[in-house]
């Protein structure tokens, strides 16, 4: 039967149509009837709670794995002197997907700082073992490419020459000084 609102319930209720009763096809529950009955629903229960433990268990380990991978990053400062002139960029690019993989539209974009030092801090992957890279100067569609050789970083030795800092647990960022022009010299 469909109630157009409160009023009807009441009406409904008053002459005895609507009952408290649940309907027959919920059934009613009721307490178990042996001890093996109470055994079985019991172990049922224990194993439900101890597959519960494992996935939070489970979910905990993922979590400490992703948060691991997060801040198993090595974060490295790459410094280079660039005289330029008003409106020019200077950008580094490289063989790395963080570098633009060698794309000039997707360059890192660097800061100028005093003395005409152009500086930005990348974080690389710890799978990422050697990357080869570029200085570019940009201004606005056009760009100047370093001369020279490739800069060569071998990250792995990164890791040998920086100790984490486990007050934190983050690794200190590695400075690559380099110069304009004058590639493979890998500023460690």
């Amino acid at each position: 039967m469909i109630c157009d609102g409160f009023d009807d319930l009441d009406r409904q209720c008053a002459e005895g149509a609507l009952t408290l009763e649940p309907p027959a096809s919920v059934p009613t529950p009721r307490p178990p009837a042996t001890a093996e009955e109470r055994r079985r629903i019991q172990e049922k229960y224990r194993e439900k709670i101890k597959e519960r433990k494992i996935r939070i268990y489970q979910n905990a380990l993922e979590e400490v794995i992703r948060r691991e991978k997060a801040s198993s990053m090595r974060q490295v400062v790459f410094k280079v002197p660039v005289q330029t002139r008003f409106g020019q960029n200077v950008c580094l690019v490289g063989s790395d997907a963080t570098l633009g993989s060698w794309i000039a539209e997707q360059a890192v974009n660097m800061i100028w700082t005093q003395n005409n030092i152009w500086q930005c801090e990348l974080k690389f992957p710890r799978e990422t073992t050697r990357v080869e890279y570029k200085y570019l100067i940009k201004e606005g569609n056009y760009v100047i490419w370093e001369p020279g050789q490739n800069h060569v970083l071998d990250l792995r030795r990164l890791q040998e020459l920086v100790q984490p800092n486990m007050s934190r647990g983050v690794e200190a960022a590695r400075v690559i000084q380099d110069s304009w022009g004058r590639g493979d010299a890998q500023g460690l």
